[in-house]
């Protein structure tokens, strides 16, 4: 009874196909009708388990069928609890909270009137537990599944600490490293946009980013959105809903990275060279198509 939830590769996003299959008793199962010579992304949930993906690429071939890797998943027998409080240290109820974490189901919560949370049905392993309190402050930590004992701090729009020196002229990092999909950036021009997905002010620059992605592609610049509140690329997309623009994540250690960039807020928006050499950082976005035209001699 597990679900099958398959995804093909359209240009730069994920499209969902028609059909969700099921296992049968034996664990098997079938999709039919599926193209061939694309990227597929294949999502496994049931109940009472964790999920779990597999990507890969149909290849074109005279088969009729194609037999795609072995996929387990883990039991969620384990849980979660801990307290969210605000920055003096007092108890925030009616916080939402998830988790987030390699083969984690999709369980959400809220804090009580002490600001105390449980949540239930994890698999065992670390995770990422967040926090939102209305739409401008949250919080987040690393914890392991059955911890007992987890405090959430709920501030505002995190920053990080600022460069000993600036960064412009320099090339901080490899774009690959923070991209889902670095080829369509290699040798192009940049505009990078570090964010916070949980932040409302960071969806909205992104947002406006997103609307100004085709005029900087016509002058052969590209965006990226580089998420660094340590969630989920799923999670950032469903957050971003419908804001189409490529995405990148900080990874596991979003303090760490934004160090390497230069980055001393969220947002924080970054132009770079067709080397990926930084030319200008902490960029207004009604700004950026101008220093676009300055970087390019327009």
């Amino acid at each position: 009874g597990a679900a099958i939830h398959l995804s093909l590769r359209a240009g730069e996003l994920w499209s969902s196909f028609d059909t969700t299959a099921r296992t049968d008793a034996r664990g098997r199962y079938r999709i039919d009708a599926v193209p061939t010579g694309t990227d597929y992304q294949i999502i496994v949930t049931a109940s009472g388990y964790g999920q779990s993906h597999q990507r890969g690429y149909i290849h074109e071939s005279d088969d009729l069928a194609v037999v795609l890797e072995e996929i387990s998943l883990k039991v969620a027998d384990q849980t979660a609890s801990g307290r969210v409080v605000d920055e003096a240290g007092n108890p925030v109820a009616g916080a939402r909270v998830n988790v987030q974490g390699e083969g984690q189901p999709h369980v959400t919560g809220s804090t009580d009137e002490s600001g105390y949370f449980r949540l239930e049905g994890l698999v065992e392993g670390y995770i990422q537990v967040l926090a939102w309190v209305g739409q401008d402050n949250s919080g987040w930590v690393y914890a392991r599944a059955g911890d007992e004992d987890i405090e959430i701090v709920a501030r505002g729009p995190r920053s990080a600490p600022a460069p000993a020196v600036s960064l412009v002229g320099r090339a901080p990092g490899n774009l690959a490293d923070l991209a889902d999909d670095p080829a369509p950036l290699a040798g192009r021009p940049v505009v990078i946009c570090f964010f916070d997905a949980a932040q409302r002010p960071s969806r909205h620059v992104v947002a406006e980013l997103a609307a100004r992605a085709g005029t900087l592609s016509e002058k052969g610049v590209g965006v990226l959105a580089v998420d660094a509140s340590g969630a989920a690329l799923q999670e950032v997309r469903s957050l971003l809903g419908d804001i189409d623009i490529p995405l990148g994540s900080a990874g596991d250690a979003p303090s760490q990275v934004m160090t390497q960039w230069g980055v001393q807020t969220l947002p924080w928006l970054i132009l770079a060279d067709d080397e990926h050499v930084v030319h200008a950082d902490g960029v207004a976005i009604a700004e950026i198509e101008v220093i676009v035209d300055e970087m390019l001699g327009r």
